[in-house]
């Protein structure tokens, strides 16, 4: 158990969505999970300021829980872009820190660059997305609930796949990651529809 699992949910779900792995994975790595802020546990950011930069910022301060050891950050949906833009922001700082990173079903920059229906989502980030996300925030009891009823239903599959991300990016951070198999599955567990929450993330 030297190395420790580090765990960051998708948007419009909380740090519950890693049941499974906890469960799978618990005898083998040592686990952080975390809620992101305004969802599960944590408060709502007093600034508003829910930018991936602040929000690596913030992954940076809970990795720091594993003290000395080394760390494999794994990210789902957004938590896969906080991870990355921490990478980004800290570049070879942290090559002694961090052992991997895992990612499932993200991207690498704007979710409405990378997603089904580009051009849609381009013109709805600012009038619709934007705004959804806000919501998402002050409703999030309400959307952790809608989100495994539409994973019990089988609506949540469906959804997914016909608004994933497009290629190359969806079939690199969709299939399951050989550090970590049982991880590849968590999106079809209880991840989110999307990543709306960055929209103000430049590419």
């Amino acid at each position: 158990m030297g190395l420790i699992l580090h765990l960051t949910h998708g948007w419009g779900t909380n740090s519950t969505e890693w049941f499974y792995t906890k469960e799978a994975l618990a005898r083998r790595f040592r686990l952080i999970v975390w809620d992101l802020p305004g969802l599960g546990e944590s408060k709502p950011r007093a600034d508003g300021n829910y930018s991936l930069e602040k929000l690596a910022e913030d992954l940076e301060a809970v990795a720091a829980l594993a003290g000395d050891r080394r760390v494999i950050l794994a990210g789902h949906s957004i938590g896969g872009m906080i991870t990355l833009t921490l990478c980004r922001l800290l570049g070879d700082r942290l090559r002694s820190k961090v052992a991997g990173i895992v990612l499932i079903h993200t991207t690498y920059t704007n979710p409405v660059h990378t997603t089904t229906l580009s051009g849609l989502m381009r013109a709805l980030q600012t009038p619709v997305l934007t705004l959804l996300c806000y919501l998402m925030i002050g409703l999030a009891p309400l959307f952790w609930l809608t989100n495994w009823l539409s994973y019990l239903n089988g609506s949540m599959h469906l959804s997914t796949w016909w608004s994933g991300f497009v290629a190359p990016t969806r079939e690199k951070s969709s299939s399951p990651p050989a550090t970590a198999p049982e991880l590849g599955r968590m999106w079809w567990r209880g991840g989110c529809r999307g990543c709306s929450a960055s929209m103000r993330h430049p590419s």
